[in-house]
């Protein structure tokens, strides 16, 4: 019985280790390498043995790879069926990543109201269970939503509330492109001066970056 328990934490501690490694490429944009390693976790799982959370975030991971590289059908698809069963549970961080990754999807597939559904989903989430990053990306994806349809009242809020969130946490690309799209915002409503302060804001961030 020792060694059962011991052969099954060194199982659950490698998919684990493999998850992180995943993640970890997918984030550095390595997304064909990172779906290489979810195919192999997949075929190592088995279900109704797998922690439920473990599943659910590998499907998670592997659908934000499939959507940027372009396969958005497939992302929707899981994505929702994942967010379906998260649902039967309370908020949680895997509910809020989801509704995020979803909401980024829809908006590549150009589908902006189910877009802007799961963005007001995904803020509403992190906000409970105290996911900032999330609700700062969330604030992003809602950000654009709005600048695509002229909202610009909207457009600013969302876009300032994500640069205060990023901004605390020195997220210097994040508050680069936030800024940029404040910059155009700004312009867009008349606010000259506004729009090329912010456009310095978010040149000095990138140049930083790169620094």
């Amino acid at each position: 019985l020792a060694l059962n328990h011991e052969t099954t934490h060194s199982q659950e501690a490698s998919r684990t280790l493999a998850l992180l490694r995943a993640k970890a490429l997918r984030l550095t944009g390595r997304l064909d390498e990172a779906l290489s390693d979810i195919k192999q976790l997949n075929a190592t799982v088995r279900h109704g043995e797998t922690p439920r959370d473990f599943l659910a975030e590998l499907r998670i991971v592997e659908a934000s790879c499939l959507w940027r590289l372009n396969q958005v059908d497939a992302a929707i698809l899981a994505l929702k069926r994942v967010r379906e069963e998260l649902l039967g549970g309370p908020d949680g961080l895997l509910l809020v990543s989801c509704a995020y990754e979803l909401s980024s999807a829809l908006l590549f597939a150009g589908a902006h109201a189910a877009a802007r559904h799961m963005c007001l989903e995904a803020i509403v989430s992190a906000r409970r269970v105290g996911a900032p990053l999330y609700e700062a990306l969330a604030l992003e994806n809602l950000h654009r939503l709005e600048r695509s349809k002229c909202r610009w009242i909207a457009a600013r809020e969302a876009g300032a509330d994500a640069y205060a969130i990023q901004s605390s946490a020195g997220r210097r690309l994040s508050m680069g492109t936030v800024s940029s799209g404040l910059g155009i915002v700004a312009w867009k409503t008349g606010r000259l001066a506004e729009a090329r302060e912010l456009g310095t804001r978010a040149l000095g961030d990138l140049v930083e970056i790169r620094g």
